[in-house]
């Protein structure tokens, strides 16, 4: 049973499930965080969802140093606008599941890559506060109840921060970086060789 369905009829979720669960609440809440403070230092509002985010950073390309910016929000920028089958190609590379749809594709790399490179904050004391709020908006009163006498909500935290510790001890982590990066030099080769042959074709 799924964690919806669990919510839906008042069950308790099974430990899978609520990791399932929380683990994607905490990439997001790591991606939002990330999107916000850049917004910031670029004068727009940090407000909205992650694609309102993205869109906002978008219209600064034209002046922003990709390269300059720290890793995480390289690989922001690309994760987020690379299509399902580039995504499933960098999750193969990366020995990590490719099913999916390319919005849970870009953030299971997202998680994976931050996590080998260190830019994926280990949890602590308020990713457990966003564990409860996302607990208590999601799961009817008896369950979520049930889940916090259980100490489920911690030992999830404890799964999350030994999942986190293994990803780190993965060898060639820049090669976890690139592997999101090599797409987009493809892609950039790949137009900029397009657009010299029509020039040379005198049809540009």
């Amino acid at each position: 049973m799924s964690i919806s369905e669990s919510s839906a009829s008042g069950e308790i979720p099974s430990l899978n499930e609520l990791t399932e669960l929380l683990r994607s609440a905490y990439i997001n809440l790591c991606i939002s965080q990330e999107l916000s403070t850049w917004l910031q230092e670029l004068g727009e509002s940090p407000h909205g969802t992650i694609d309102e985010q993205l869109a906002r950073i978008r219209r600064h390309k034209p002046t922003l140093v990709l390269p300059a910016e720290p890793p995480a929000r390289q690989a922001l920028f690309h994760l987020l606008h690379y299509d399902a089958d580039i995504l499933r190609t960098i999750c193969q590379e990366l020995g990590i599941p490719a099913d999916g749809s390319r919005e849970q594709l870009a953030r299971r790399v997202y998680y994976e890559v931050g996590c080998r490179e260190g830019w994926i904050p280990p949890c602590s004391q308020e990713t457990k506060t966003l564990f409860r709020q996302v607990c208590s908006l999601l799961l009817q009163h008896h369950a979520y109840q049930a889940v916090e006498q259980s100490g489920m909500l911690d030992a999830v935290c404890d799964l999350l921060m030994a999942e986190q510790q293994a990803m780190q001890q993965q060898p060639f982590q820049r090669d976890a970086f690139m592997a999101i990066l090599v797409p987009e030099f493809y892609q950039e080769a790949q137009a900029a060789w397009l657009q010299a042959e029509l020039a040379r074709r005198g049809i540009a």
